[in-house]
């Protein structure tokens, strides 16, 4: 067979249409298009454009929610009815808890097991948030409803990247908008009760445990996504306990497939123990008044 040193001499510029210098085979170019070459000729446009476009993507999530948000404040503004019982209720809770953190006038903090002692029948996590929101906006009606913004925003933020994760920048601005647009949404948005909340934290809970049920080799399984998963259950719990009807199938099927695996079986047990460790003070604290008073919480 023919070698190389056999075949025709080829010039250095021959066969490639523009000019570029070929190997000395002649058989392929020495040299990367522009758009190919940086600093040690492996750098690439793409990094910068994609950086761009998830940028604009959470811009224009933030767009959604600022819509939304001027439309609440603007309804807020100009409803001037007394809250109902159960909204003054939560109010009330609100303030109590800003005040055992020290953050309202009139209050200071008095350790864990007076703070406990505020929400003897329903979690304090929301009542907790609600209170450092009112330490920032104000304690009326209306400026504590700036809380309710906090969590739609944080729904918002779960439904479109769980959305995101499953069809796309496209799909997920579009669920995020058809979210804003819900009726029943729009007025959990100006009541000041726990749902949003609730759904907001139990949400966010289901789409972080899907993403670490993905498979390892589409990026799931990861300790990150496991600590994450377990904080929102625990969240979600201490906002009201009415999450496990929803939470506890999916997570014990998650645990369960979780525990067949031995690299993801000691991230089960490590997010069973945040969650314990997370929940287990207030229900020690207030389970006698749990078992007795728990038809109040709905």
């Amino acid at each position: 067979p023919p070698t190389l040193d056999a075949l025709p001499p080829t010039s250095p510029t021959a066969g490639n249409g523009t000019g570029q210098p070929l190997d000395p085979t002649g058989l392929r170019s020495t040299t990367l298009p522009d758009f190919q070459r940086g600093e040690g000729g492996a750098s690439s446009p793409t990094i910068p454009n994609a950086k761009r476009r998830e940028g604009l993507w959470w811009a224009a999530l933030g767009l959604i929610w600022l819509v939304a948000t001027a439309a609440d404040r603007l309804w807020l503004g100009l409803d001037r009815r007394l809250p109902s019982w159960d909204q003054a209720d939560y109010l009330n809770s609100a303030l109590d808890h800003g005040r055992a953190l020290g953050l309202l006038p009139g209050g200071a903090w008095q350790g864990w097991g007076h703070l406990l002692d505020l929400s003897p029948k329903i979690p304090p996590l929301a009542s907790l948030v609600n209170g450092t929101v009112m330490a920032i906006a104000g304690d009326t009606p209306q400026q504590a409803s700036w809380a309710l913004a906090l969590w739609h925003g944080l729904l918002l933020a779960a439904v479109a990247t769980w959305a995101r994760s499953l069809g796309g920048r496209r799909f997920a601005l579009l669920a995020a908008a058809l979210l804003s647009l819900v009726p029943a949404l729009a007025a959990l948005r100006v009541d000041y009760t726990l749902d949003l909340a609730l759904a907001a934290c139990t949400t966010l809970a289901l789409a972080l445990l899907g993403r670490w049920q993905t498979a390892s080799r589409l990026g799931g399984g990861r300790w990150a996504q496991a600590l994450a998963a377990a904080l929102a259950i625990a969240a979600a719990v201490l906002v009201k306990q009415s999450a496990l009807l929803v939470l506890t199938l999916p997570s014990l099927w998650a645990a369960i497939r979780g525990l067949r695996s031995p690299r993801r079986s000691l991230q089960v047990l490590a997010a069973l123990l945040i969650v314990i460790g997370l929940a287990l003070p207030w229900l020690h604290h207030n389970w006698i008044c749990l078992l007795y008073t728990s038809d109040a919480a709905d």
